[in-house]
């Protein structure tokens, strides 16, 4: 009995090399390769065309519902399973059977599943010339198989336009999605034409500086001799605060790639222009004396500064995305990530950063002084003491909102506006004090963005940021931040970052010279 199964061990491990070289073969039939930078619409309407003509399954459409992939119903689920076996070879298949059970599956099999209640993902997978996945299942087409119960179908999870249904009963339209035709109840289609988020397109905007432009330094080296110790904390002056890896590029292709939201992006900065940079419509270069109400403040190197003016760009779209230079996109992301149906905030709050407690003094940090000086105008102003920080991601804005805090906050504002440093006098005017306005007023969500942060100065966090950027879609996340953290530059960990990026992010945008590519790799 003991040679017998052993002889089983080996011939099962003798298999194994002929079942991997079988999965890649059926794989690659369903792989599309990414020759240029692509939207992550492109995927959702390939994987769309799997389906589309498709006749007798009963397919209703239902929408996206805040998500990337598109939602059926499926009420003839036999004919449907018939369906998947002639493209079993053509796309990548999903079968979820309950929420305790989820497993790959072939489409043959799939035909002892006709009474099941869940859903089948369909989808192809899109990966860049490294072969590194970009987009997948997250994009893919998923259809649901209602319960029927008493002549009702019950759906296996709620969505915001019914729970239940009696196909009889319901009034049946169409609907033209990406160019093609599907069946949706009337429900669904009222849903469609009223959701404020559907089709909204917003601008973001970036701060940016070149901290190894020469010009730059020796115009900050003249303001750094007048600079009072006594208002500043030494980070505040800190050479890592200005150097980059080129963050800004990659970011821009990660934007142009996970979002389906952009209207146009606006680069705010001083006097510099990115030297990968080619001139388009999409994207606009904004100098800080076209923001600052008072030029005699200018030239600032206070990040906290410039945010209390990026409101101020002419032709701003009412709702915005501000970033910091070194944001990342790492998967499909889309509005309803940032915003609520009213275009209120979504907050992230973080879970291990706090505001510290005590009066602001130069020996904080400036983003503690800062946060502290906010505690203090809300405690004194609204009754409101409030303690938590937010994560580092993309700051939704509300324009008709950060308008009135300007107003509320004069003082303050123009205390640090007049500031060329940060000093524990400011206050973080977008990253902390309007989210807590925003809280004060009831007019927010609590967010749940997928979202990591690396610093880049460590050898442990860039081989983590690479292992994560060459996996796929579900070991990423929405967002994620590189930061330099103060102290001695690791050229080895920064040209670890510097690869993951390139790797992930290799296609050049249209915002790019033709020579882009050396930039982004040098």
């Amino acid at each position: 009995m003991f040679k017998k199964n052993i002889r089983r061990v080996v011939l099962l491990l003798a298999c194994i090399p002929w079942v991997r070289k079988l999965s890649v073969f059926w794989k690659k039939r369903s792989t599309i390769r990414l020759n240029e930078l692509t939207n992550f619409e492109y995927a959702c309407n390939e994987n769309l065309r799997l389906i589309a003509g498709i006749e007798g399954a009963g397919l209703i459409y239902m929408g996206r519902f805040g998500g990337v992939r598109h939602q059926f119903l499926c009420t003839n689920r036999k004919e449907f399973f018939k369906y998947l076996k002639t493209i079993r070879h053509a796309a990548l298949i999903r079968y979820n059977k309950s929420s305790l059970l989820s497993q790959y599956v072939h489409a043959f099999r799939l035909k002892h599943n006709y009474r099941s209640y869940g859903y089948v993902d369909l989808y192809k997978e899109f990966v860049n010339k490294n072969d590194i996945i970009i987009f997948g299942q997250r994009e893919s087409v998923r259809i649901y198989f209602p319960k029927k119960i008493d002549g009702l179908y019950f759906l296996p999870k709620v969505n915001p336009v019914l729970r239940s249904f009696d196909y009889e009963e319901e009034l049946v339209s169409e609907v033209e999605i990406s160019g093609f035709s599907f069946k949706t109840f009337h429900r669904f289609l009222m849903y469609l034409k009223h959701d404020p988020l559907k089709n909204k397109k917003i601008d973001l905007v970036y701060t940016w500086v070149d901290g190894f432009d020469e010009k730059w330094k020796k115009k900050k080296a003249k303001y750094d001799e007048n600079v009072n110790a006594d208002e500043i904390h030494e980070s505040a002056v800190s050479e890592n605060r200005f150097y980059h890896i080129n963050e800004l590029l990659y970011s821009i292709r990660s934007a142009l790639t996970y979002t389906n939201f952009i209207r146009k992006i606006y680069i705010v900065t001083d006097q510099q222009i990115p030297e990968w940079f080619q001139c388009q419509e999409l994207i606009e270069i904004i100098d800080h004396k076209d923001i600052f109400p008072k030029l005699d403040v200018l030239p600032t190197f206070n990040s906290h500064s410039i945010e209390t003016c990026l409101h101020h760009i002419e032709g701003l779209s009412k709702y915005y995305l501000y970033l910091n230079d070194d944001f990342l996109f790492g998967r499909s992301t889309t509005l309803s990530n940032y915003f609520t149906e009213k275009f209120y905030p979504k907050i992230n709050y973080s879970n291990y950063a706090f505001i510290p407690e005590g009066n602001a003094t130069n020996d904080d940090l400036p983003v503690d002084s800062a946060a502290k000086n906010a505690r203090d105008f809300f405690l004194k102003k609204k009754n409101t003491w409030i303690t938590r920080k937010f994560k580092h991601v993309p700051c939704p804005v509300n324009m008709k909102y950060i308008i009135k805090l300007e107003k509320e906050m004069n003082d303050l504002v123009e205390t640090t506006r007049e500031a060329r440093f940060r000093t524990f006098r400011d206050i973080s005017f977008v990253n902390c004090a309007y989210y807590h306005w925003m809280r004060i007023l009831g007019k927010y969500q609590t967010g749940s963005i997928g979202y990591s942060y690396f610093n880049i100065n460590e050898i442990y966090e860039s081989i983590r940021l690479y292992m994560r950027l060459s996996n796929g879609p579900d070991k990423r996340w929405e967002v994620f931040c590189l930061n330099d953290v103060d102290g001695e530059l690791n050229d080895r960990s920064r040209k670890i970052s510097k690869k993951a990026l390139d790797l992930h992010f290799c296609e050049p945008s249209s915002a790019e010279t033709a020579a882009s590519h050396f930039v982004a790799g040098k």
